[in-house]
This record gives structure tokens, sequence and C-alpha cells, in this order.
């Protein structure tokens, strides 16, 4: 057995191009649906970027770039120690040349945090830690006039059954401010992110508020026993006013969820570009750069891997996110690569268009200008 492929996958595709059969075979281990490629519908269908087989030569060029990677890594690694090497390969997965553009804003009566070790974190059966390697405690809190624009609610976990206090927010009150490259928000005297996610106290449940009850039924006793779990080793509860690590223990709690859930990479990249988010209001430089590599993987995985079914605007969206989270890799090629494909002149929406393009222009200015 040389590997074993998974929804979104392919093989063979080697043949599209040098015409020479291949040099193993393949079995399917469950029924399985595939979906049959030869040259001619692969270069009618060349041009469409959301097609399979646009899908198979990005992911062509993918494997070759980590061979050229790796290849180089291992050439580089005569004489150096393991550490060295180890140290090495984290820098090339998450450190970065260029500046963080996602903006945050001060929402907390502690500007200057003092970030400290998590502590313990908590081991799931089947899923892993709670929290990432380096995640840290951050000690803020939030501002008393966050409460001017939050209403108290009555939900009922779809879960457990359970009814629970919870906040919305006062949309009418919320001054909106101004919206950067990766759709984040900005309000006056309040930050949104801090009360995206709703968390059950009794079973831990937690997801968007927006999209709380949107759990598969099959999937509620899984869930129930793997937070049993999780409940031996960790406790959660919102205080008021809440904290930016509880903030961060319900965001990891939704993810937790999602995977179990067997969400959408959608849902996985959204939860991790808003984690991105936090990290960077909290100023912690590395976690922002690890949570930003997550989201782009999650957003990479909905346009070329799992085919998922997206509108017009939605595959701009999720293009746009992924020239922004590429510009935060310093890899401008595919950043523009990207915001080019976002472009759909005949049925796209013309805001996206024009973010597209704007995004183009200023990376052609910041060139000539270096």
């Amino acid at each position: 057995t040389i590997s074993r492929l998974g929804m979104g996958d392919f093989l063979g595709e080697m043949a599209l191009v040098d015409g020479l059969p291949r040099n193993v075979s393949a079995m399917a281990e469950p029924d399985a649906t595939v979906i049959g490629i030869n040259k001619d519908n692969f270069q009618n269908a060349i041009c469409d970027p959301t097609s399979i087989p646009y899908r198979i030569i990005v992911g062509l060029v993918h494997q070759m770039n980590q061979l050229h990677h790796e290849i180089a890594r291992l050439g580089n690694s005569e004489g150096t120690s393991e550490g060295t090497l180890s140290e090495s390969n984290a820098t090339e997965v998450t450190d970065s040349e260029a500046e963080p553009i996602m903006a945050g804003q001060e929402q907390s009566d502690n500007p200057s945090p003092v970030s400290e070790d998590a502590g313990t974190n908590p081991v799931i059966s089947g899923v892993g830690n709670l929290f990432p390697e380096g995640h840290k405690k951050y000690n803020q809190v939030a501002a008393s006039s966050y409460n001017d624009y939050l209403i108290s609610s009555h939900s009922t976990c779809p879960v457990c059954g359970n009814i629970f206090e919870a906040k919305k927010l006062y949309q009418s009150k919320m001054k909106f401010q101004m919206m950067d490259h990766d759709f984040r928000k900005h309000y006056a005297d309040f930050e949104p992110t801090w009360y995206s996610i709703w968390v059950c106290p009794k079973c831990y449940y937690a997801n968007f508020y927006t999209d709380y009850n949107e759990i598969p039924p099959y999937k509620k006793q899984v869930i129930i026993a793997k937070m049993d779990e999780l409940k031996k080793q960790f406790s959660f509860q919102f205080s008021e006013p809440r904290t930016i690590d509880q903030v961060f223990e319900a965001f990891y709690l939704a993810m937790v969820c999602a995977e179990l859930a067997h969400a959408s990479s959608l849902k996985i990249g959204k939860i991790w570009l808003q984690l991105s988010w936090l990290y960077h209001d909290v100023q912690d430089e590395e976690m922002f750069r690890i949570a930003s590599a997550q989201a782009l993987k999650g957003y990479y995985d909905v346009v070329y891997k799992t085919g998922e079914k997206l509108s017009v605007g939605q595959a701009q969206q999720c293009f746009l996110l992924l020239g922004e989270l590429y510009l935060l890799q310093g890899n401008e090629k595919e950043a523009l690569r990207h915001f080019y494909t976002a472009i759909k002149k005949e049925d796209g929406r013309e805001a996206f268009n024009q973010q597209a393009e704007d995004r183009i222009h200023d990376i052609r200015i910041e060139k000539m200008n270096f």
C-alpha cells in the first residue's frame, strides 16, 4: 500500500499529460463514487477555475512544490542537528516576511496584554488536544461599553435540549466603521467576534450563533460522549464580563464540535480565520500566523479539494480570502492568481470584482514603489 485516498483526491493524473500507463493499481476499500476524466473533457474544461481538471492541475503544482521543498530541505540538512531541522521546518510552514494586513482594534480595558502559558491542554480521544501548541492565556476582559450592544436571549441547545441564556448582538445600535480586505467588520467601541460563538453550559456544544441549530441529529450522541470526556479535564463558563481567554476556549470548543459533526471545510476555514483575528488583536504574532495558515488550508480545500457547492458570490469570496491569506505568507504570485480568479465579469458580484481589481492594483503599486 502506497497511500490511501479520500473524498476529493485523484489518481492517474499524469496520464492526462504524458499518455503513459500508470505503474500502480488502485482498489476501493468502501463503496466509492468516482469521476472519470479523459483527455478530451480535460481539455474542454481546462479554462474553468472551479472545474475538477483545473483542481487537478493546481494539485499537481502543489505536489511538485512540496517535493521541491522536501528535496531542498534534505539537501540542506547535511551537517545540521535534528533540533535545527525541526525548527527550520516550522518556520517554512508558518513564517512569512509579509506584515499582517488584518488590523484589529482595542477591545479590552487592558491594551497591553501579558501572555502566559495556557496551562493544561485537555485531550479528546480521536480528536487530539483542545488547544494548538503555542496557545497562551492573554488576560484581557471585555470593555464595560460592550454591554450597550448586547441583548440577553434564551436559547435551546440542539444537542442536549438545555435552555440557557445567550448574548445576541444589538444590531441597530452597532456603529459600523470599516471592513478589512478579509471581510472583517469593525465597529465603534465594540468587537462582535467576542460574541460570535454560543456554548451550551451543560453539554459544551459550541457553534456560531447564526448556525447554532445546524447539527445533524445522528451526531448528537457523539458530541455528548466526547464532551463528557472533555468535561472531566476542563471546565467552561462565560463570566460577566467575559474574558478573551473564554472567547478562545469557545472557538476551540466550536472547532471540536465542527470536526465531530464532519462540518464543511468552509466552516473550519471560517473558525480559523476569526481565530487569526483574535490572535492579531492580542498581538500574538506566532499564533496569528499559525491560525492564518490553517484558515488558508480550509479555504483551499473548499475550492480545490472537497467539491463543496458554492454560489458564484461564495466562490468569489473564497478566492479573495485565499489571495489575502497568501499575501500574509509573502506569496504574491499565488495571491495575484487568486485575485484574478475572483473576477467574474458575467455573473459575479460587482463589489467583489472591484475588490479583486483593487487588490491587484495595490500589489502592482507596492512592487513599483519597492
